[in-house]
């Protein structure tokens, strides 16, 4: 009976666990929407949540970037498109948010690098 009960106690348990969190579809959908909704927020606030369940993609990076930069903390921004960049360091789109967050930061050579690497 008890060996039942330890069983029943480790599925339930278990069953808990996994559905908690978000899923890798979850917070890709939902960040895509929130950065086609300019809800900045909400996309931050996703991506920490899946971060914070262990996903780690190229667009939830850039996203995230994107967010960062709309809400001009420049420095979580260059973070994020730092970590997207090691992802696939061609996308012209974070090439652009690359330049102008490297900007606002004054790291001007590294704006330029990037400048480089979009026009090229």
């Amino acid at each position: 009976m008890q060996r039942i009960t330890i069983i029943l106690l480790l599925f339930v348990t278990t069953s808990l666990w996994s559905q908690d969190g978000i899923t890798y579809h979850e917070a890709n959908k939902k960040t895509y929407d929130a950065i086609l909704d300019s809800n900045w927020d909400k996309v931050i606030s996703i991506g920490k949540e899946a971060k914070e369940n262990g996903h780690d993609f190229f667009y939830l990076n850039l996203r995230l970037g994107i967010a960062f930069y709309k809400k001009a903390n420049y420095f979580k921004a260059k973070k994020s498109l730092k970590e997207a960049y090691a992802q696939n360091s061609s996308d012209t789109t974070l090439l652009y948010y690359s330049y102008w967050n490297s900007l606002a930061i004054g790291e001007n050579k590294l704006a330029e690098y990037y400048s480089c690497l979009l026009y090229t």
